[in-house]
């Protein structure tokens, strides 16, 4: 393997000019704007093709010496690992559709909930742009795309960004693998999306949450979420050894990265939870089932249809996760604390689950 300077020009394969001009170099040369002819040529990485031939590869992301040593030595580590993917001659390209049954196949490793996001999503572009051969799509045909989702389906810009970050993402392993040299997705700006406020509970709605669903599984479904942060799924997956009364702290696993926390518990939630223990007999504090999907939509249904009966509309499960983030700042918690309750990767994303009210606003005034 070697990296070097390539002539465009068949006339100019013999002579090494590093791309200057010289008295060989052809009449129709491309000009600058300036006025100075521009380099006739490209940095290149030559190695073996899968034909055993050598062959030399220009990438759209080399534009000096330097850059084509760092790809050539991404390569090396690759082909050290069997895992170098180089442009085949000849190479059929597939339509969308086809694509994206291997891209499925491939996500199935991941999360049970991204997979079925991606599902959800390839189904849609597929619809749309699944008779296209990849080199065929265009900025045009993804623009196309949006305005046909927002006039058609009649979703909102926040779902049609997730498409195109999903399209985007397919494209982008097509270029890695060498089916194509550039993604159409590069230029698509996301559409605006408006912000809404999360809807967060006001002292008089727990109370009249604590006082409907005193005792039962949902009333210390919702306490556990509110009072702990914890998301549905992981709710769900608490089992009574994860509860230890003795050191007041809560220990689960976040359904989203795997990661295992545990916080403190409160005295009002431990209350509740001991309460609640001595009338159970499960392994698991609320569903014995297997913590699936499925399972937490269906839970997440029959939640909203509960606070919509309660009289808290626009109102999920979820929801109670930002009430917990918002709780905390308004009690004084830092930032830095906070995100390490909520478990998040960024403090940016913990900034947006903590929606100040106007009571928290006059407060500070």
């Amino acid at each position: 393997m070697g990296v070097r300077y390539k002539k465009y020009f068949t006339i100019c394969r013999e002579i090494d000019c590093g791309g200057k001009q010289g008295r060989c170099c052809p009449p129709n040369r491309p000009y600058k704007l300036n006025g100075e002819y521009k380099k006739c040529g490209a940095w290149v990485i030559e190695l073996f093709d899968e034909s055993k031939r050598w062959k030399g590869i220009a990438f759209p992301d080399v534009r000096s010496k330097r850059d084509a040593e760092k790809r050539l030595a991404l390569l090396i580590g690759d082909r050290e690992r069997e895992n170098l993917r180089l442009p085949k001659r000849g190479r059929k390209i597939p339509t969308l559709d086809e694509y994206c049954i291997q891209f499925l196949e491939d996500a199935k490793d991941g999360r049970e909930n991204t997979y079925l996001c991606k599902k959800r999503v390839v189904k849609t572009l597929t619809k749309y742009l699944g008779n296209y051969k990849l080199d065929r799509i265009t900025t045009f045909h993804i623009e196309k795309f949006r305005t046909d989702r927002a006039r058609v389906d009649s979703v909102k810009n926040i779902t049609i960004n997730t498409d195109v970050d999903i399209l985007r993402s397919i494209l982008n392993r097509s270029v890695e693998e060498g089916v194509l040299e550039i993604n159409p997705c590069g230029k698509v700006k996301k559409l605006k999306v408006m912000q809404v406020r999360d809807r967060i509970l006001t002292g008089e709605e727990i109370g009249h949450i604590q006082e409907s669903l005193k005792g039962t599984k949902d009333g210390l479904m919702i306490l556990v979420a509110l009072f702990g942060g914890l998301r549905l799924g992981e709710v769900l997956s608490l089992k009574w050894k994860d509860v230890n009364f003795v050191r007041e702290e809560l220990t689960f696993v976040q359904s989203k990265t795997g990661k295992r926390l545990t916080n403190p518990i409160g005295g009002y939630l431990l209350k509740e939870l001991t309460e609640y223990k001595e009338n159970s007999t499960n392994e698991r504090l609320f569903d014995s089932a297997e913590v699936n999907q499925k399972l937490v939509i269906r839970y997440s249904s029959h939640f909203s249809r509960l606070f919509k009966k309660l009289g808290i509309a626009r109102f999920t499960f979820h929801n109670l996760r930002h009430c917990f983030s918002t709780y905390l700042s308004d009690c004084g918690s830092d930032a830095f604390t906070t995100q390490s309750l909520l478990g998040h990767a960024s403090i940016n994303q913990t900034a947006q689950y903590t929606h100040k009210g106007m009571p928290a606003k006059r407060n500070t005034i």
